[in-house]
């Protein structure tokens, strides 16, 4: 008698992942019929929002689909130090484009999160962090003129 094995190894990984777009697609799709979706000529506020979200479930189905016929890889090591300062940049920018103003702010985010990698130098993080500030200056309060405190809190 022959014995038949089914070999199932998902990539736990992609799984995850896929499932993590649905639950946040399926968040969005459901703002967005509350906001309602009104129709193709007559597009209401939550047109966009739930047709992104509609995208999106797609998507996150397909990565689950291909992680569950796929053979799993080897589960790499979770890089701390890149977690910890592209976490805190955002944070960071968080808490202080209220109190400091963008450029500020900026500068911190963009500094911060070029440390997560070790092998940058601080006098290149500085660089970069005053490159990306004056592009967002120029960006956001030359070109789009918003109404954003450059310097300082509102």
């Amino acid at each position: 008698m022959t014995q038949f094995r089914l070999d199932f190894r998902a990539d736990p990984t992609d799984i995850a992942a896929g499932a993590a777009i649905i639950v946040a697609c399926s968040a969005f799709a459901v703002g967005g019929w509350i906001y309602g979706i009104g129709t193709i000529s007559r597009m209401g506020p939550g047109f966009f929002p739930f047709s992104a979200a509609m995208i999106g479930l797609v998507l996150g189905g397909i990565i689950v689909a291909v992680a569950l016929v796929a053979p799993a890889k080897e589960t790499p090591a979770v890089m701390y130090r890149p977690l910890l300062f592209i976490s805190a940049a955002f944070v960071a920018f968080a808490a202080s484009i209220d109190i400091a103003g963008l450029l500020p702010a900026t500068f911190f985010a963009v500094a911060l999160a070029a440390l997560a990698d070790k092998r940058t130098k601080p006098w290149e993080a500085c660089g970069l962090a005053l490159s990306m500030a004056a592009f967002t200056w120029l960006i956001f309060i030359v070109l789009l003129d918003l109404p954003i405190s450059p310097i300082g809190g509102t």
